[in-house]
């Protein structure tokens, strides 16, 4: 089989005489293993997606439920002797917002709320 997964990439800014965009419309590539999770978590201090039952990570879709507060997210880094696990922020969800991103293998996606406790829908889809 081929093209099992598609990305549509629609952007738009507008800001007085200030506007860009990204039009690069549905985008496919091949799914090598069938396997996809998907599941709703709440954001409160750092701590590690479940990730668990993909054995080939592919794309992550994250999506902010919530309306007021945002979600920090980023890989797990371990450092110090006891070894202690923490997130390097990489990006951050505002309310409403979509990030899609396609992982590393193996890699451990940490998440934050920066206020409150908003809700976090994630979908991963095997490569």
């Amino acid at each position: 089989m081929a093209s099992e997964l598609s990305i549509n990439v629609t952007s738009v800014l507008k800001n007085g005489d200030l506007s860009d965009q990204i039009k690069l419309g549905a985008r496919s590539f091949d799914q090598a293993t069938k396997s996809a999770k998907s599941f709703t978590v709440t954001a409160g201090a750092d701590a590690a997606l479940d990730l668990s039952g993909i054995s080939t990570f592919g794309w992550l879709h994250l999506v902010n439920l919530d309306h007021t507060d945002a979600i920090d997210y980023g890989p797990e880094i371990v450092s110090g002797a006891p070894p202690v696990s923490a997130m390097a922020p990489f990006g951050r969800i505002k309310p409403r917002e979509v990030h899609a991103v396609r992982l590393n293998p193996g890699i451990t996606v940490r998440i934050a709320a920066v206020a409150g406790s908003p809700k976090l829908d994630v979908h991963l889809w095997a490569d």
